[in-house]
């Protein structure tokens, strides 16, 4: 569950997935977001924390996701 928190510090709560995430736009990492998310599914839970700040994940290789905006 995350109240108000930047997507920066929920991405490095979510970043169990392989590799390294990276956020392209600092504007993007410092929006702030309420929500619960399902931290079974990195993935997914990334997609929901970063998609109301008009931000995509897009994962380059196995190695690396960035989260960019749209």
């Amino acid at each position: 569950m995350a109240e108000r928190e930047t997507i920066s510090a929920l991405v490095a709560r979510i970043g169990r997935v392989p590799g390294r995430i990276v956020i392209a736009d600092p504007f993007v990492g410092s929006q702030r977001v309420s929500g619960i998310y399902d931290l079974q599914d990195p993935i997914r839970a990334l997609q929901a924390v970063v998609h109301p700040a008009g931000a995509q994940v897009r994962e380059i290789s196995p190695l690396l996701t960035v989260v960019s905006p749209l």
